[in-house]
């Protein structure tokens, strides 16, 4: 299988810097050795099927590895040619890690404060509360996950903190 034509996204997402460098190498060149034998099996998917989507590691000229995910589709025609859109991941995955560790944070804060804390949604369920917040409201997480929060509060306070609400809903903030 060649590579026929690319497009200067695809030059530089694999560090080539013309469409005949690129030319020279097989396809398979393009893949980490281990995910060869699975991009295989969905390229005969492809010619089968006319179409596939896949997320794989691809490498570099320098050798670097990056996840991509890839789109094929099979061109009309008796030549088995694909049109191959390959999406670079690394930034999306760095992403996600930066969200996963605030999370981790953002959870080792609310277990370990003395305080109670519950998060609520935009529509002011409960997402989330840590055993403080439970041990105060005597409920299970799995009984308050989902609860609208002005439940849990005495109906004399309702007023009041509907208008806590709107005040942080258009300052940002409640001091």
């Amino acid at each position: 299988m060649k590579v026929i034509e690319v497009n200067i996204a695809t030059l530089k997402m694999f560090q080539y810097s013309s469409l005949e460098e690129i030319q020279s190498c097989d396809f398979k060149g393009f893949l980490a050795d281990y995910a060869l034998e699975a991009a295989m099996e969905k390229y005969t998917c492809a010619i089968k099927e006319g179409e596939v989507r896949c997320e794989n590691d691809h490498v570099r000229k320098d050798g670097t590895i990056f996840p991509a995910r890839t789109h094929g589709i099979l061109l009309e025609g008796g030549d088995q040619k694909l049109l191959v859109i390959i999406s670079d991941l690394t930034e999306e995955r760095a992403i996600q890690q930066q969200a996963l560790e605030a999370e981790r944070k953002y959870r080792r804060y609310i277990d370990h404060t003395s305080e109670a804390f519950t998060v609520l949604g935009s529509d002011h369920r409960v997402v989330d509360m840590n055993e403080n917040a439970l041990k105060m409201v005597q409920y299970s997480r799995e009984e308050l996950i989902g609860v609208h929060a002005m439940e849990l509060v005495p109906p004399e306070a309702q007023e009041s903190t509907k208008n806590v609400w709107a005040k942080v809903a258009r300052d940002g903030h409640c001091q």
